[in-house]
């Protein structure tokens, strides 16, 4: 998903951008050429005496009077058409001659007002441009803060539970858009803690017991080895002395048994008050 909102960002820049250029590339320009100039003179002279086939074959707007003012062929409407409005406007204005004979005038536009529009449009665009880009910045610093660094303490935070490590807890803020979810992750931490605590003090509570039954089991096993031992010493009958020996040998085995499981309860328990 973040890949496609980044292809579809770069996707309206660009476009954008191009716009921009195909603007200003298909924008007049505002200075006169004057092999332009001349072409306007030159096809004027040459169709003087029918204006209105003539053909405007240059990137200029002008209009045709003649002597008395009149207008005899214009480009565009709203251009200036009489000398006074051409030379309040800084139009161009050029002297029509036939045969050496002044027969009229041609005002040639100043584009200098629509350049001046051209360039307020291009830094309007441009100014556009910035503020989105500003805005794509900001917001990706906000869901870097507000959404991508929580998630990144969420994941420390799993895999130090997952390790083991249940004494950090989880930091929060005010400002963090996922509190509830956040504090439900830190609720968990401390309940796997009590129940590790309830476990660790569950499995003292089972060794201890065997600890201590150990202990109990051995006092009467000692004392029935001391009682067979003395009857296997006093007895004169050889099948009751038998009998006697295979007590005491039981006996050893029991306390050995005894001695083994009591030995590993303590390695585990560590300390034993009895």
């Amino acid at each position: 998903m973040k890949r496609v909102l980044l292809t579809a960002f770069i996707i309206v820049f660009a476009l954008e951008i191009a716009a921009l250029v195909i603007f200003n590339a298909k924008s007049e320009d505002g200075s006169q050429s004057v092999l332009a100039v001349n072409e306007v003179v030159q096809t004027i002279r040459n169709d003087w005496a029918d204006l209105e086939a003539h053909t405007n074959k240059t990137c200029l707007d002008y209009v045709v009077i003649n002597k008395t003012g009149e207008v005899l062929f214009r480009t565009a409407e709203g251009l200036s058409e009489n000398v006074n409005s051409a030379v309040s406007h800084r139009d161009t204005i050029l002297d029509v001659e036939k045969n050496g004979e002044l027969v009229g005038k041609i005002i040639i536009y100043n584009n200098a007002e629509r350049s001046d529009e051209k360039n307020i449009v291009t830094g309007v665009f441009v100014i556009l441009i910035i503020i989105q880009c500003a805005v794509c910045v900001l917001y990706t610093v906000y869901l870097n803060v507000r959404v991508i660094k929580p998630f990144g303490k969420l994941k420390g935070f799993a895999e130090r539970v997952a390790g083991g490590n249940l004494d950090i807890p989880l930091e929060m803020d005010k400002g963090n858009l996922f509190g509830a979810f956040t504090e439900s992750f830190d609720i968990m931490r401390s309940e796997l803690k009590k129940a590790r605590l309830a476990e660790a003090k569950a499995n003292a509570s089972k060794k201890e017991l065997v600890a201590k039954l150990s202990h109990d089991i051995r006092t009467p096993v000692a004392s029935i080895k001391a009682v067979s031992e003395l009857g296997a010493a006093t007895s004169d009958n050889e099948k009751t002395r038998g009998g006697f020996e295979r007590i005491i040998q039981k006996s050893d085995q029991i306390t050995t048994l005894v001695d083994n499981l009591f030995s590993a309860a303590l390695e585990e328990l560590q300390q034993l008050s009895v």
